[in-house]
């Protein structure tokens, strides 16, 4: 019946088929081999082998099989290789030829598990094989018996082997093989030589010693019945012992005298034992001398005479491991030899092994041991057939084969007895024998099973080695249907050297390890906490305690630790225990940590403890596998690493409180903890060293992180002192006489101790602390929350001008918040601040990020009424790769915790009135205004930051935050990017250009359409060719864009959710263009391109695209993006701090584009803006572009402070007021562009005539800078030698910078005029009507007059104003020349605007954009300009700093109106004057009407002149006008005006003598009309006066007319001086 399980004979001819295709003869023979080689291979072994494969072996094999010679084994070890053996294997392959012999494949697989190599498949067939006469191979056939006669053919499949190791491997099979051959060879000589003993026995007449005669015979006869493998044999001599005989032994057993007398006489024999030459057989073959037993010869004497004992027949174990067939301690079967007398000679000497039958037969099938069976139960002498008898025969057939075999009766009897009477349970029993030999001891240990487990085994096991002093041990355990669990253990020992046992007490010693622990622990609970409480844990703890922890620990520790296990609950999910055992060395700790789920990993702890300044000898878990959830310890023993001791007193809680608060995340880990152990500082005390430290490496403190935690940790004392400063200063408890009594003790007292400190840079750190802890103002360190706990987050406020080291500019205020999730700083300008809050990503340096950014913050907040402020936060404990949305969660929780910290040390205002926070020392006045705004990262957070508000009660309710769902919504209104629009159209008409109504322009953007910036700024004009845009993820091209399309796909992408530029329908896009990934290696540059963007090159990366981009000759450069793209060439990458751009930035000065536009912030460095603009591009600064959204933000603070008022009135409801707001969003939009279209303006005013300024810019910077206002490197202004160049050059500021210098003007403007009375004047209270919506100004301006900010809203107000329109020069000058205050100069141009209503001209000249060149709308601008500064000359001149606004303008408004006015009196006096200049203008596309007003602005001053004597001589002023401007012609005043008006202006000094020119006509003039007008007649004496001194006057007059008539000189300073001089000398004649 064919075998189904083999693999098929179909499959085996396919193998077939593949093998024999490799050979070129023998294919019929090879074809027989591989259907005999494959025919029993079980189909199970073969399915995921190839037939291939499968061909391959085969084909190898029968390589081998016929390069066998009959000789040696044909052994083949490889890693074979498709190509060269035709099969592949993962595994290493040996292959086999050799004669079949008994136990090859045994000893083979034996020799690879003892090399410690797997094998993975093994495959065996026997073949019959006949050769020719040449030896070649002529017939196979498969074997169906084993015969030496037949071929073995061995495959095995082993563990990959390294290819240098193989021969080594093949050398030791090879060795294996010989010496089974070895074995095969002589086993038959072997059975014949105890075939010959056992007759030579028979044949003696030996008396019984231990067995008898027949039981002898019977053995040998069951041996000899293939019962033992024999491995070896050899014969032994035994000398000097002639007295040792076999009838004494068994007389003296009944004669106990004679018997000692024997062994007395035998005490002094010297006994050795020969092995006999050639003897040897097997295993055992040894040279042809007689050799002296080396082993025998070892033993001491007592144990040779006990092994020379006469007997016949020994059993025991061998010392040797079988080297074949089975891999254990070989059989040893020891006949002892007689002489006719019976006298011991000698030894015949068997080893081998039992066969299986020996251990499976039944005790009375074997000869020797039934004898020994009859024996045992003779003795018990137990009824036959009861049920004692039958159970100590089961024990008797159960002991371990072994040792029935070797020991005798008299071992056995009290063995066999003890177990039969095994009664209790739960008691252990140990029955031991020691070897005869002394080679082993075996040990027969009963278990209770319900106490039996591995562990208690392994203890079990090393107690008995340890007790008979054993080199190992093995061990093997049986379970039947008793209540005990059998361990045979086999401990080897050296002969002579077993130790004596009390086997009681060793018994004693096994079960108290079975025992003890769990009844100690029941006893020890029960008296700890009383009978309930302990069955209670008990019930709960005591099954799941394992096995290592009852190991380590006793039962009174195992108490306490449960105490605490089962004291975790969700509250307390883990517990700390620190503490010292009694005898441990000083600084040796341990330390235990409990807890619930799953245990924590060992290398996320030890960092954490190797932080408090210990080192961790040792650690381990246990696990307690409880029902209901796992809970677990962990034990560590501790080392102090720098201190000897510690004073565990008043450490062990502040240091456990300390690991409870790392693990809960509540504090960080560092070197800092160190402190926790070593001193008396507790964890928070330390939190604010940590803290502080963390700060100074964001103020760039020149020392690492680990530095200062050394430095701290080594000067401990010193760190402690500290720790008490910052207490003595800040802690509420103290009070002012007691806080400045111990602060000024402890400072003495650092101050010592740093004298002791010899590194340089260690006094430097703590000096830093220092500053630091004297700087600060405020902290919320000593507040708890409304629980009583701790807050989650750390605050200082400091005043920043009192920390030396810090990097300039310094704010007034900073504010850093610190936690462990967090870190976050707020830099604040002045009391009234605002700007918004960036989720940073700058973990090292996000301080300095903030720091740049709250420079252009200032510059930006020039135009509203707090000056700037920024701060910024980043995220410590999570990052994107932990997932968008965990990410931004986690990213709230942190900007919430920013903003709480805050808040936390902010006066609050409540009915009027300023609340200080809570438990907080302040060594500040009140400050209670703190507004925030959305930045990078925070756009969607503003009702986030107002909830907060709400929850802390602050004031300003929802103005806390700007742009929330109750707000103005930035993006909505487009209110940035309209505002930077403001600033590309004004560039743009500067270019003549018209882009909104006109012209087209091409555009390379920064950014996408989902953002706000760049989404609107790409959608303020249906002119806009958007030819390529970039962002972090791709690059846009559209080489030539269908302008409406496009724009109307832009819209698309604004309006939907998170658009990408992969977004844009590709079809749209113009040919050569295309959406670009970032991440693509290369990109192809289009012909399209190439053309448009001035590229060379066939292909770049996405970078070195972008950079070309950049680099383009567009129109115009819009950034909406994040990021700094520009820089100089003078400026490092480094320099910049924005890694992430390093590899697409280029320098301003490599821009071809003409203009650009900055709507998003730090795009450009300074100086890179300054390097463009000196190449001829158009750009001003980011805080002057997007400027509005600010500003929009300050209208709706300061708008929902004052509504905030009314509702608290009850005169509105919220929901009246949050529709108010809605209803005014066009109108704040408006009035907040109305600063976006003036600052370009009033920079274009300026840089018109920046280098005739530059002097006066010069002299103003010197003066910021000496009020200590300014850094000029910081802004990158220039030095005084760079302006001497430019002087030199005739150039002056850029653009950029002048936006620098009317920032900060600003700033000094608003300062002066908040410091001054001002804001309180009646007159100028009326600009908070100019500063908010018409309609709150109708409905609400009582309240507005209350407005907690009314003073800085009508001070920034008026700012910007004068600034804007007057220009920060003139006022500068003014300041300068005038002495008189800004409030002064201010009150003079409020009273000059309107008298000489310049908003008129204002109103024509924005109505002219566009219409009329734009250079000429500046020079236009800059007569109104000019006139305003002379009007405000005039103004002081004439009445000093007494300027009563609303009075003079209600004095000289109407006089000045009727002189100026259209056919007035001073057009009819100047008319061939105006007429020039009237046609000059209407030439340059200006009406008649508005060319004449222009041409009048000049004599607006020459008016007032006229109104004010008109007023003083109470006369018509028509009158006096006639008699002025006649005298005025009489004098050639006229020709002195125009001719002054052309003096060259190259520094201060030239400005200083043209002003004093004018003064000097203003005089003269003034001094002839108070002469002539105290006359009665005024013009009778004004034609006196003309009469005498006529000639005079027509010397002057000829004088003029001959300087006009000489073309080749101009007239100068002198002249025009000399000429003043004598018409000053006519007037008082």
């Amino acid at each position: 019946m064919p075998n189904t399980l083999n693999i098929a004979k179909e499959r085996i001819s396919q193998i077939s088929d593949i093998a024999t295709s490799y050979v070129q003869q023998d294919k019929s023979l090879f074809d027989h081999f591989i259907h005999s080689y494959y025919q029993s291979l079980h189909q199970e072994a073969a399915k995921d082998i190839s037939n291939i494969d499968l061909a391959g072996m085969a084909l190898h094999h029968f390589t081998l099989l016929k390069a066998y010679d009959g000789n040696q084994p044909q052994l083949a070890i490889l890693n074979p290789i498709a190509e060269e053996q035709h099969f592949h294997s993962s595994h290493t392959v040996i292959q086999i030829v050799a004669y079949d012999r008994p136990f090859l494949v045994d000893t083979l697989l034996m020799s690879l598990e003892a090399e410690g190599i797997d094998v993975h498949r093994t495959y065996n067939i026997i073949v019959s094989v006949e050769r020719d006469e040449n030896g070649n191979i002529s017939h196979i056939e498969s074997a169906h018996e084993s015969d030496t006669s037949k071929m073995s053919l061995i495959h095995c499949e082993i563990a990959y082997q390294n290819n240098d190791e193989l021969a080594a491997l093949q050398q030791m099979l090879l060795t294996k093989i010989d010496t089974l051959d070895v074995v095969v060879d002589d086993w038959q000589k072997i059975r014949a030589k105890l075939t010959d003993i056992k007759a030579e026995l028979a044949g003696q007449n030996l008396p019984e010693v231990f067995y008898s005669q027949q039981e002898i015979q019977a053995f040998l006869d069951w041996v000899l019945e293939d019962r033992f493998i024999f491995l070896g044999y050899r014969e032994y001599r035994l000398e000097g012992g002639s007295f040792i005989n076999i009838h004494d032994a068994v007389n003296n057993k009944s004669d106990d005298s004679s018997h000692k007398d024997s062994h007395k006489n035998n005490d002094n024999a010297n006994l050795d034992l020969y092995a006999i030459g050639d003897s040897g057989l097997g295993l055992l073959r040894g040279g042809s001398e007689d050799t002296l037993s080396k082993s025998f010869d070892e033993l001491p004497s007592n144990l040779k005479k006990l092994l020379t004992e006469p007997r016949i027949l020994m059993l025991s174990k061998s010392s040797r491991v079988s080297p074949v067939h089975r891999p254990v301690y070989m059989d040893f079967l020891g006949i002892h030899k007689f002489d006719a007398n019976g006298t011991l000679i000698g030894e015949y000497r068997f080893i081998g092994l039992f066969t299986a039958q020996a251990y499976q037969l039944s005790v009375q099938q074997i000869p020797l041991l039934r004898e020994k069976a009859n024996k045992i139960m003779a003795m018990a002498d137990l009824p036959r057939d009861g049920h004692a008898y039958h159970k100590m025969m089961h024990v008797i057939n159960s002991l371990p084969r072994d040792d029935l075999f070797q020991a005798s009766v008299e071992e056995l009897y009290p063995i066999v007895s003890g177990i039969s009477q095994l009664q209790d349970k739960k008691s252990l029993r140990l029955f031991s024998r020691v070897d005869h030999y002394q080679r082993f001891v075996s040990c027969l240990v009963y278990i209770p099973r319900d106490k039996f487990n591995t562990e208690l085994r392994i203890k079990v096991q090393n107690v008995l080695k340890d007790a008979y002093g054993g080199m190992s041990s093995g061990f093997t355990t049986e379970f039947n249907e008793s209540e005990h669990a059998r361990v045979h253990v086999h401990v080897r020992t050296v002969p002579g050297q077993v130790n004596e046992i009390d086997t009681a007490a060793l018994q004693d010693k096994l079960s108290a390890l079975m025992q003890s622990w769990s009844d100690h622990y029941q006893k020890m609970l029960l008296d700890n906490v009383g009978e309930q409480q302990a069955n209670a844990l008990m019930r709960r703890f005591l099954s799941y305690i394992p096995a290592a922890y009852q190991e380590r620990f006793d039962a009174r520790t195992a108490v306490e630790d449960t105490k605490r296990l089962a004291g975790l609950s969700d509250e307390q999910p883990m517990i700390w225990h620190l503490y010292q055992s009694t005898g441990d060395a000083s600084n040796q700790l341990h330390l235990k940590l409990y807890g619930r789920q799953d245990p924590v990993i060992l290398s996320k702890v030890l960092p954490v403890l190797e932080n408090f300044g210990v080192s961790v000898i040792s650690a381990q878990t246990y696990e307690f596998d409880l029902p209901e959830q796992s809970i677990w310890m962990q034990e560590y023993e501790l080392v102090l690493e720098h201190v000897d001791t510690i004073d565990m007193q008043v450490v062990r809680a502040q240091f456990e409180d300390s690991l409870k608060q790392i693990w809960a995340g509540r504090i960080e880990s560092d070197s800092f903890n160190e402190l926790v152990l070593t001193t008396r500082l507790d964890t928070y005390d330390v939190v604010v060293l940590r803290a502080l430290s963390r700060y100074m490496m964001q103020a760039k403190a020149p020392f690492s992180s680990a530095y200062i935690q050394q430095t701290v940790v080594k000067n401990s004392a010193i760190s402690v002192a500290l720790g008490e400063l910052f207490d003595a200063r800040m802690n509420p408890i103290y009070s002012a006489e007691e806080r400045a009594s111990k602060t000024s003790q402890i400072q003495a007292q650092i101050t010592t101790a740093l004298a002791g400190v010899s590194s340089l840079d260690e006094d430097r750190i703590f000096r830093w602390y220092l500053d630091l802890i004297n700087a600060m103002v405020r902290t919320n360190f000593y507040q708890r929350e409304a629980d009583g706990q701790r807050k989650d987050r750390l605050s200082f406020k400091f005043l920043a001008a009192d920390i030396p080291n810090l990097p300039k500019p310094k704010p007034m205020f900073e504010i850093f918040v610190y936690s462990p999730r967090v870190e976050a700083v707020h830099l604040r300008g002045g009391k009234v601040a605002r700007g918004g809050l960036r989720w940073s990503d700058r973990m090292e340096d996000f301080r300095t990020e903030v720091l740049g950014l709250v420079k252009a913050q200032m510059v930006k907040n020039a135009v509203i009424v707090p000056v700037g402020s920024k701060g910024g936060f980043i995220v410590k404990t999570k990052t994107m790769a932990d997932g968008r949305e965990a990410f931004q969660a986690e990213g709230i929780a942190c900007y919430q915790a920013f903003l709480r910290g805050m808040l936390d040390v902010t006066d609050n205002i409540v009915d009027g009135q300023i609340v200080p926070p809570a438990n907080t020392v302040r060594h500040d006045e009140d400050d209670p205004y703190l507004v925030v705004a959305a930045d990078k990262g925070t756009a969607t957070f503003s009702d986030i930051a107002n909830a907060l508000s709400s929850e802390y009660n602050f004031w300003l309710d929802d103005a806390f935050a700007s742009g929330g769902s109750v707000g103005y919504d930035h993006k909505a209104m487009g209110i940035t990017a309209r505002g930077g629009w403001e600033s590309v159209k004004r560039h743009f008409r500067m270019r003549g250009m018209d882009i909104q109504n006109r012209d087209d322009f091409t555009v390379v953007g920064i950014g996408d359409m989902s953002g706000d910036v760049f989404g609107n700024g790409m959608l303020r004009s249906t002119h806009t060719k958007l030819v390529a845009a970039f962002n972090h993820l791709h690059i846009f091209i559209d080489p030539n864009p269908d302008t409406a399309a496009s724009y109307a796909e832009r819209e698309r992408l604004f309006e939907m959710p998170r658009s990408t530029w992969d977004d844009y329908e590709k079809s749209l896009i113009s040919q050569g263009g295309g959406v670009f990934s970032r991440q693509d290696k290369t990109i192809a540059i289009s012909p399209e391109m190439k053309a448009l963007f001035d590229i060379s090159e066939d292909s770049l990366a996405p970078n070195e695209l972008i950079s070309a981009l950049l680099k383009s000759p567009v129109d115009l450069i819009w950034n909406g993006g994040i990021g700094t793209y520009v820089k100089s060439a003078n400026e490092s990458h480094a320099d910049v701090g924005d890694r992430a751009n390093d590899a697409v930035r280029v320098n301003g000065g490599e821009l071809r584009t003409a203009v650009v536009g900055e709507g998003g912030n730090l795009g450009f460095t300074q100086q890179g803006r300054i390097e463009y603009a000196q190449t001829g591009g158009r750009i001003y600064t980011d805080a002057i572009d997007n400027s509005g959204g600010v500003n929009c933000s300050d209208h709706e603070v300061n708008i929902k402070i004052l509504l905030g008022k009314v509702v608290e009135q009850g005169d509105m409801t919220l929901k009246q007021r949050n529709e108010l707001l809605e209803s005014m969003t066009d109108t704040v939009a408006e009035l907040v562009l109305r600063q976006n279209y003036l600052q370009p303006q009033a920079l274009e005013l300026s840089h018109l005539r920046a280098a005739a300024n530059l002097s006066d810019h010069q002299r103003f910077i010197q003066m910021l800078e000496a009020e200590g206002r300014l850094d000029r490197a910081i802004e990158y202004l220039p030095s005084d030698e760079e302006i001497a160049k430019r002087q030199k050059a005739g150039t002056g500021l850029t653009n950029p910078e002048l936006a620098i210098v009317m920032a900060y003007g600003k700033m000094w403007v608003y300062d002066h005029l908040l410091s001054s009375d001002l804001p309180d004047a009646p007159y100028f209270v009326n600009e908070l009507r100019q500063y908010f919506p018409d309609e709150l100004a109708s409905r609400f301006f009582d309240e507005m007059k209350e407005h907690r900010l009314h003073r800085e809203i009508i001070s920034t107000y008026l700012t910007n104003s004068i600034v804007n329109r007057l220009g920060i020069e003139a006022l500068f000058r003014l300041h300068e020349e005038t002495g008189q205050t800004l409030a002064t100069i201010a009150r003079g141009y409020a009273i000059s605007r309107d008298v000489f209503h310049v908003s008129k001209a204002w109103d024509l000249l924005e109505s002219l954009d566009n219409q009329v060149d734009a250079t000429l709308l500046l020079e236009l601008e800059l007569r109104l300009r000019d006139a305003l500064e002379n009007g405000v000359v005039w103004f002081i001149n004439a009445f000093g700093q007494d300027l009563q606004v609303a009075d003079m303008i209600n004095r000289f408004e109407d006089s000045v109106e009727k002189l100026t006015k259209a056919g007035g009196f001073i057009e009819q006096q100047f008319s061939e004057y105006l007429q020039e200049d009237t046609t000059s203008l209407m030439a340059d596309d200006l009406s008649a009407n508005d060319a004449a007003m222009f041409a009048m602005l000049p004599y607006h001053v020459d008016a007032l002149d006229a109104a004010l004597l008109a007023e003083q001589y109470e006369r018509p002023v028509d009158e006096i006008a006639t008699l002025y401007f006649e005298a005025y012609h009489v004098l050639q005043l006229d020709w002195m005006m125009d001719n002054i008006a052309t003096l060259p202006q190259q520094d201060h000094w030239d400005r200083r003598a043209r002003h004093a020119l004018v003064n000097e006509v203003s005089r003269s003039l003034r001094m002839l009309m108070d002469t002539l007008l105290t006359q009665a007649d005024a013009k009778q004496a004004f034609n006196d006066w003309k009469s005498r001194h006529a000639s005079q006057l027509d010397a002057v007059t000829a004088e003029m007319q001959k300087l006009d008539s000489n073309d080749e000189s101009a007239i100068g300073l002198s002249t025009l001086s000399v000429l003043m001089s004598e018409l000053s000398g006519l007037v008082t004649k």
